[in-house]
C-alpha cells in the first residue's frame, strides 16, 4: 500500500508542476474551470482522472487541496482565479524550458496512469523500455524537485533497470547533458540549450542515490555498460566541456570514480576506450590521474592510448571535410569524419599539450604505438605535412600547436626514441618530407626539419630515400630545396643501418600448415615487422587472434642448435600478448598459475610453454592452432569433415567435453567458455582445445586463487551471451560448475548448427535479445538436430543447475555413444527375461515403460515391421516360430537381438544392412529411450546390460 501511496504523490507532485506552467503561461487569470480544460488539453486527462489511479474517487475537495499547496500559486478567493504569486520562484522557469519540462512530465505520468491492473511499477515502460525513472533523468531542474525523486524511489523503481539500449537512469542523466562538449563534437549528441542546467542536477542525483542505495548497487551501476559499453563515467567524460572545469563538475567526477572505489576507470567500451581516452579536458584528465587506476598505457581496439586517441580525434577534426582528411585516412591515422571545427581543435590539441607537460606518466606514452605501428610524432609530422598545403584552411594556429607539442616531446625522448622509425622502416624525416603537392607553405617544412634536427633526431641514409625526396623539390620548390640541403648537411648522414646478416640457416618445424608461410617470414629475425621478446620473434603488426585484452600472434623460437650442420630446428608457438593497462594483474596471475597447474596433463586443454613480460605487456606461449570456434563454424574447407561425416563431430565433442571434465576434476571452474576460447588444429587431424584461463577459478579447498576480475565486464565474470541463467538474470553472481555446463551446451549447439546461437531470435542476434532469450529459457534449437542431440543439449541447457548433467558423466548419453556400443546395448536389452519370454513376464514393468515412450506410441500408429519390412520378412521366414508383436517395443528389441545373433545364417543382403546400422537410422529414438527406460527401472546393474554400457 505505501508503493501505492508514493506512486500518487508522485503524480500529485506532477500535476503541481503541470498547473503551475498553465497559470504561469496564460495570458490572463485562470478560474478553476479553465484550469481543468486546460490541463486536459495538455495531458490528455481530467484532473480526476490524473490522481485516481487506483479506482478512489477524488472530489472537487481533494483538488482544490492540491493546487491550493502548490508553491507559487494564489488562489483569490474574491475574484474565483488562480494567479501566480511573484514571492515564490520555486516552480519557475523560461517558457521554453517549461514546455519542455511539462512534455516530459506527462511522459512520467501516463507510464503510471496506463499501467493496466499490475502493482508493478517497473512493469512500466515505454516502447524505448524506458522506465518513468529513465524519462525523469532527461527533466531539467530536477534538483529543485527531490520529492519527485523520493517519491519514484518510495514507490520500488529499480534503479538498476536498463532500457533497450542497455542504459541506466544514471547514463541517461549524464548523457543528456552535452554542451560545448567531446560528446557533441565527436559522436553526433544534439547540444543541449538549457545542458548546464544538469551540472547542478547530476550532484543533487549522486548524492541522493548514495544516500538511498547500498553500496553495492552503486557500486554495480558504476559499473554497468550500455549497448556501446559505456560506463556511466565514459559518459561523463563525454558530456564535460572541454574549456573550463567549473568547481560542482569537479565535484561530481569524484564523486563518481568513489562509487566503487575508482575501479569504473578501467572498464573499456566495445572500442575499447576507457574513460581516460576521452578525457579531452585537462582537469578531468588530472583528476583520473590521481589514482593508480589511472590506465595511461591502455590501449583501445586500434592499440591507442587515451594521450593518442586524444591526439587522432583533434587531428581528425582540424582536417575533417578536406583533401587532407583522406591522406590521413590513407596513412591509417584516422579512421571518422567528423564536422570540421577548426577553433576546436586548436583548443584540444592545445589542452593535450598541457596533458603531457604537466603529467609525466602521459608523456611516456607518447611513444606507445598503435596496431598500425604509429606514435605521436608520426601523426605530428604528418599533420604539419598536410598542413604545409592546405593554406586556405586557416591552418596556422593548429600548426603552432603542433610544432609546440613536437618540442615537448623531443625535449623528453631517448636516444632510442629520436632513432625510431615505423612499419614501413621510415624515419621522422620520410613522414615529414613524403609532400604529395606542388604548392606548400615552405616555412611549415622547414621549421619542422630544424625542429627534428636541433634534438638531433636521427633518419635514415641507406639507400637515399630522404635525399631522393629534397632531390625532388629541385624544380616545384627551389627555395624548400636549398633550406633543407642546407639543413640537412649538417647533421650526420652516416647512420647506416648494418643488419648483421642470419649465423645459421633456420629450418622450421611443428607448425600447423595455416600459418607456415607466417612462420618462414619470421626467419628473417632483421625485418622491420618482427618484435623480439625473450627468445621469441613475431609480426607485430599480424595478429591471428583477438581477445578482450589481448591479441595473438605466431611467434617462433630456435631450438636444436646443430653447430656441425649450420641449421637451428625452430619450433612455432602461439604468442598471447596481454595488455598490462587493460587488465587486473590479479587476473593475469590467476591465468598462469591455472595453466602451469594444469599444463601438459590433458591433450584437450591448452598447453603452456613459457612467459615473459616488459614494460607494456605480459606473453604467454601457448600452443598454436589453426583458430578458434567461430573462425571454424564458417570455414567450410575445416569443417566440412563434420558435415561429411557426422559421426566425427561426436568425437569433436567428446573433446571438448573431456577438457571440461578434466578442468573440473581437478578443482577448476572456467567461467568464461565461449567460441572464442575454444581452439582447434587440423594438423594431423582435427583437434580441439579448450583456451583462455583469465576468468578460471580454483574451487579446491586449498586454493588461495582470488576471484577478483578486471572490471571490463558487467558485474560477474563471463562473455555476454554465453553465461548461465542464473547469472544473466544476476540471481547469482557465482559461477559454479553447473554454470560452466550451461555454456558449453551453448558451444555445442552453436558447433552442431555450424553458427547458430540456441538463444538467438531469427532475424535478431543482438546480445541482449539473446540474454534475454537465455533469461526466461526461450530456446531455439536447430531443427533438424538428431533427437538423441536434442535430449543431450537438454541435458545442459536446464533452467536448474543441479538437473544439469556433470561434465564426468556427459559420455554416458547415448548421443555419445559409438553406433556398436548402441547396437550391443540394445541386443543386450533384447537379452534380458522380460524380452526373451514376455509371456512368462505379462505387462512387466520394463514392457509397459517402453510402451510408454515416444517409440512405443509411435508403433500404435504405425507398426515396426513397416520399417523394415525385408528384415522383418526375412526372419519370420526362416524362423516361423518366432512370433513378433509389432507395435511392442519389447519385441521389437528382441528381434534386433535375434537378428544380430543368427546374422551369419541370413544373406550376404541381410548382414551387410545390420552391418550398416539400419535400426539406428529408422528408429533415431529407440536407443535414447529405451536407455531412459533402463535407467528409471535401475536396471544397469545387470550383467549383460552392465558390459554393454562399460564398452
Amino acid at each position: 500500500m505505501d508503493k501505492q501511496v508514493s506512486v500518487r504523490n508522485f503524480l500529485v507532485e506532477i500535476m503541481s508542476q503541470l498547473v503551475y506552467n498553465i497559470v504561469n503561461k496564460a495570458d490572463d487569470f485562470v478560474n478553476y474551470s479553465d484550469l481543468c480544460h486546460r490541463f486536459k488539453q495538455k495531458t490528455g486527462f481530467e484532473m480526476e482522472e490524473f490522481l485516481d489511479l487506483y479506482g478512489n474517487d477524488v472530489s472537487e475537495d481533494d483538488l482544490m487541496d492540491v493546487i491550493r499547496d502548490i508553491p507559487g500559486l494564489k488562489f483569490d478567493e474574491d475574484d474565483d482565479i488562480y494567479v501566480v504569486d511573484d514571492g515564490s520562484s520555486s516552480c519557475s522557469h523560461s517558457k521554453k524550458l517549461s514546455q519542455h519540462r511539462g512534455k516530459i512530465l506527462i511522459s512520467c505520468a501516463k507510464l503510471l496512469i496506463y499501467k493496466d491492473e499490475t502493482d508493478d511499477i517497473n512493469e512500466c515502460f515505454d516502447e524505448s523500455r524506458n522506465t518513468a525513472l529513465h524519462i525523469l533523468m532527461t527533466l531539467p531542474g530536477i534538483s529543485d524537485d527531490r520529492n519527485l525523486l523520493e517519491n519514484l524511489f518510495k514507490a520500488g523503481v529499480n534503479p538498476l533497470a536498463v532500457n533497450e539500449k542497455g542504459k541506466t537512469f544514471l547514463h541517461v542523466i549524464f548523457g543528456e547533458c552535452y554542451y560545448k562538449s567531446i560528446g557533441h563534437i565527436f559522436y553526433n549528441i544534439p547540444k543541449r540549450a538549457y545542458a548546464k542546467l544538469f551540472d547542478k542536477d547530476r550532484e543533487a542525483v549522486l548524492e541522493f542515490v548514495t544516500d538511498e542505495l547500498s553500496t553495492a548497487d552503486m557500486a554495480s551501476l558504476c559499473k554497468m555498460q550500455d549497448e556501446k559499453g559505456n560506463t556511466v563515467l565514459h559518459y561523463f567524460a563525454l558530456s564535460t566541456s572541454f574549456e573550463i572545469l567549473s568547481a560542482i563538475e569537479s565535484t561530481t567526477c569524484r564523486m563518481l570514480m568513489e562509487l566503487d572505489g575508482k575501479q569504473c576507470l578501467r572498464i573499456p567500451n566495445r572500442l575499447g576506450n576507457i574513460p581516460l581516452h576521452y578525457a579531452f579536458n585537462p582537469s578531468i584528465f588530472s583528476i583520473f590521474a590521481e589514482t593508480q587506476n589511472a590506465n595511461y598505457i591502455a590501449r583501445n581496439d586500434d592499440g591507442e592510448t587515451p594521450v593518442f586517441y586524444i591526439l587522432k580525434t583533434s587531428v581528425s577534426l582540424a582536417f575533417a571535410q578536406t583533401d587532407g582528411f583522406r591522406e590521413l585516412q590513407l596513412e591509417g591515422l584516422v579512421g571518422y569524419s567528423y564536422t570540421r571545427d577548426i577553433t576546436t581543435a586548436n583548443k584540444l590539441l592545445q589542452n593535450l599539450e598541457n596533458i603531457i607537460t604537466v603529467n609525466n606518466e602521459a608523456m611516456k606514452t607518447v611513444w606507445s604505438p598503435d596496431n598500425e605501428d604509429n606514435v605521436a610524432i608520426d601523426i605530428i609530422l604528418i599533420a604539419i605535412r598536410i598542413a604545409s598545403y592546405c593554406m586556405r584552411l586557416n591552418m596556422s594556429d593548429v600548426y603552432v600547436t603542433l610544432t609546440d607539442i613536437l618540442h615537448v616531446i623531443l625535449s623528453n625522448a631517448s636516444k632510442k626514441d629520436l632513432q625510431r622509425k615505423n612499419i614501413r622502416g621510415h624515419s621522422f624525416f620520410h613522414l615529414l618530407l613524403d609532400i604529395k603537392k606542388n604548392v606548400i607553405k615552405e616555412s611549415y617544412i622547414i621549421q619542422a626539419i630544424d625542429i627534428l634536427r636541433q634534438y638531433n633526431v636521427d633518419y635514415d641514409g641507406d639507400g637515399c630515400s630522404v635525399k631522393d625526396k629534397i632531390n625532388g623539390f629541385k624544380e616545384t620548390s627551389p627555395t624548400l630545396y636549398k633550406k633543407c640541403v642546407e639543413l640537412f648537411s649538417k647533421i650526420d648522414a652516416s647512420n647506416d643501418n648494418n643488419d648483421s646478416p642470419l649465423a645459421k640457416w633456420r629450418k622450421l618445424r611443428s607448425c600447423p600448415p595455416r600459418h607456415t608461410l607466417s612462420a618462414n617470414r619470421l626467419m628473417n629475425e632483421n625485418g622491420p615487422t618482427i618484435t623480439v621478446v625473450g627468445k621469441f620473434r613475431y609480426l607485430h603488426n599480424e595478429p591471428i587472434g583477438f581477445g578482450a585484452f589481448s591479441n595473438i600472434f605466431v611467434a617462433i623460437k630456435d631450438e636444436n642448435v646443430d653447430n656441425i650442420a649450420g641449421t637451428i630446428q625452430c619450433r612455432a608457438y602461439a604468442l598471447k600478448r596481454i595488455d598490462k593497462a587493460r587488465i587486473n594483474p590479479e587476473e593475469i596471475k590467476r591465468e598462469t598459475t591455472a595453466l602451469l597447474s594444469l599444463s601438459g596433463k590433458c591433450e584437450n586443454i591448452i598447453k603452456y610453454h613459457d612467459s615473459l613480460e616488459d614494460t607494456f605487456f605480459q606473453y604467454l606461449v601457448l600452443d598454436l592452432m589453426d583458430g578458434d570456434l567461430n573462425e571454424f563454424v564458417g570455414n567450410i574447407e575445416a569443417n566440412s569433415v563434420l558435415r561429411n561425416d557426422p559421426s566425427q563431430c561426436v568425437e569433436v565433442i567428446k573433446q571438448i567435453i573431456s577438457g571440461l571434465a578434466f578442468l573440473h576434476h581437478n578443482g577448476f571452474i572456467h567461467r568464461d567458455l565461449k567460441p572464442g576460447n575454444i581452439l582447434y588444429s587440423t594438423e594431423h587431424h582435427l583437434h580441439f582445445k579448450i583456451a583462455d584461463f583469465g576468468l578460471a577459478k580454483d574451487i579446491s579447498a586449498l586454493s588461495t586463487m582470488t576471484s577478483t576480475r578486471g572490471n571490463a565486464v558487467l558485474m560477474v565474470a563471463g562473455s555476454r551471451c554465453w553465461m548461465a541463467p542464473e547469472l544473466v538474470s544476476m540471481k547469482s553472481l557465482k559461477h559454479t560448475k553447473q554454470s560452466d555446463i550451461f555454456s558449453l551446451g551453448l558451444i555445442l549447439h552453436y558447433l552442431m548448427s555450424f553458427g547458430k546461437h540456441p538463444f538467438a531470435t531469427p532475424g535478431d542476434e543482438r546480445p541482449h535479445v539473446v540474454e534475454r532469450n537465455i533469461e526466461e529459457m526461450n530456446g531455439n534449437l536447430k531443427n533438424d538436430l538428431h533427437p538423441e542431440a536434442k535430449s543431450f543439449l537438454g541435458a545442459l541447457l536446464n533452467v536448474q543447475p543441479s538437473r544439469r548433467t556433470p561434465a564426468a558423466y556427459l559420455n554416458q548419453h547415448p548421443f555419445l555413444w559409438s553406433d556398436h556400443k548402441k547396437m550391443e546395448f540394445l541386443r543386450a536389452v533384447g537379452d534380458q527375461p522380460e524380452a526373451i519370454k514376455p509371456g512368462n513376464f505379462l505387462l512387466s514393468e520394463i514392457e509397459q515403460c517402453l510402451q510408454k515412450t515416444r517409440t512405443g506410441q509411435s508403433f500404435q500408429l504405425k507398426p515396426w515391421s513397416k520399417e523394415i519390412p525385408m528384415l522383418y520378412q526375412e526372419i519370420i521366414t526362416a524362423w516361423k516360430q518366432k512370433n513378433y508383436r509389432t507395435n511392442n517395443v519389447i519385441d521389437l528389441v528382441r528381434f534386433i537381438r535375434n537378428a544380430y545373433a543368427h546374422k551369419q545364417e541370413r544373406s550376404m543382403w541381410f548382414q551387410q544392412v545390420l552391418d550398416n546400422s539400419i535400426f539406428l537410422r529408422k528408429f533415431p529414438r529407440l536407443v535414447l529411450d529405451v536407455f531412459g527406460v533402463v535407467q528409471r527401472l535401475e536396471l544397469e546393474s545387470r550383467n549383460t546390460i552392465h558390459s554393454a554400457l562399460s564398452l
